[in-house]
Protein backbone atom coordinates (compact mmCIF):
# COMPACT_ATOMS: atom_id res chain seq x y z
CA UNK A 1 0.00 0.00 0.00
CA UNK A 2 0.69 3.75 -0.33
CA UNK A 3 0.39 4.32 3.50
CA UNK A 4 -1.78 6.74 4.94
CA UNK A 5 -2.12 8.06 1.62
CA UNK A 6 -1.08 11.44 2.39
CA UNK A 7 0.93 12.82 -0.57
CA UNK A 8 4.54 13.34 1.14
CA UNK A 9 6.54 15.85 -0.56
CA UNK A 10 3.41 18.69 -0.87
CA UNK A 11 4.76 22.25 0.41
CA UNK A 12 3.00 24.53 2.75
CA UNK A 13 1.00 26.95 1.42
CA UNK A 14 2.90 30.16 0.87
CA UNK A 15 1.56 32.49 3.51
CA UNK A 16 1.85 35.67 1.49
CA UNK A 17 -0.54 33.76 -0.79
CA UNK A 18 -2.50 32.46 2.16
CA UNK A 19 -3.32 36.27 3.37
CA UNK A 20 -3.81 37.39 -0.48
CA UNK A 21 -6.55 34.90 -0.98
CA UNK A 22 -8.40 35.94 2.59
CA UNK A 23 -8.02 39.53 1.84
CA UNK A 24 -9.52 38.70 -1.60
CA UNK A 25 -12.45 36.77 -0.40
CA UNK A 26 -13.53 39.76 2.07
CA UNK A 27 -14.03 41.76 -1.47
CA UNK A 28 -17.28 42.39 -3.47
CA UNK A 29 -17.83 39.74 -5.24
CA UNK A 30 -18.07 41.53 -8.50
CA UNK A 31 -14.35 43.04 -7.16
CA UNK A 32 -12.50 39.92 -6.39
CA UNK A 33 -13.57 38.23 -9.74
CA UNK A 34 -12.47 41.10 -11.59
CA UNK A 35 -9.45 41.03 -10.17
CA UNK A 36 -9.25 37.65 -10.54
CA UNK A 37 -9.64 37.56 -14.26
CA UNK A 38 -7.10 40.40 -14.74
CA UNK A 39 -4.49 39.45 -12.28
CA UNK A 40 -4.43 35.35 -12.35
CA UNK A 41 -6.15 35.08 -15.96
CA UNK A 42 -4.34 37.33 -17.46
CA UNK A 43 -7.26 39.11 -19.10
CA UNK A 44 -7.53 42.78 -20.44
CA UNK A 45 -10.25 45.16 -19.38
CA UNK A 46 -11.86 44.51 -22.59
CA UNK A 47 -11.85 40.65 -22.05
CA UNK A 48 -13.26 41.07 -18.77
CA UNK A 49 -15.78 43.16 -19.87
CA UNK A 50 -16.82 40.73 -22.52
CA UNK A 51 -16.70 38.20 -20.55
CA UNK A 52 -18.79 39.28 -17.73
CA UNK A 53 -21.24 41.89 -19.52
CA UNK A 54 -20.07 44.86 -18.09
CA UNK A 55 -18.36 48.39 -19.22
CA UNK A 56 -14.75 48.72 -19.75
CA UNK A 57 -15.37 51.82 -17.54
CA UNK A 58 -16.87 49.58 -14.56
CA UNK A 59 -14.31 46.78 -15.15
CA UNK A 60 -11.49 49.46 -14.11
CA UNK A 61 -13.78 51.44 -11.38
CA UNK A 62 -13.71 47.72 -9.62
CA UNK A 63 -10.07 47.58 -10.28
CA UNK A 64 -8.84 50.41 -8.75
CA UNK A 65 -11.09 50.16 -5.92
CA UNK A 66 -10.18 46.03 -5.65
CA UNK A 67 -6.69 47.46 -5.45
CA UNK A 68 -7.31 49.87 -2.96
CA UNK A 69 -9.24 47.30 -0.93
CA UNK A 70 -6.24 45.08 -0.83
CA UNK A 71 -3.50 47.52 -0.20
CA UNK A 72 -5.56 48.19 2.88
CA UNK A 73 -6.02 44.91 4.24
CA UNK A 74 -2.45 43.33 3.27
CA UNK A 75 -0.27 46.44 4.56
CA UNK A 76 2.28 45.64 6.81
CA UNK A 77 1.49 46.12 10.31
CA UNK A 78 5.43 46.37 10.83
CA UNK A 79 5.18 49.57 8.42
CA UNK A 80 2.99 51.22 10.37
CA UNK A 81 5.47 51.45 13.18
CA UNK A 82 8.14 52.97 10.73
CA UNK A 83 8.33 56.94 11.14
CA UNK A 84 7.20 58.91 7.79
CA UNK A 85 10.25 60.02 5.87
Amino acid sequence: GRGSGAPEHVAPPDPDHVVLVEALRELPAQQRRTLTLHYLCDLTVEQIAGETGLSASTIKTHLVRGRAALAHRLRDPRMEEAPDV
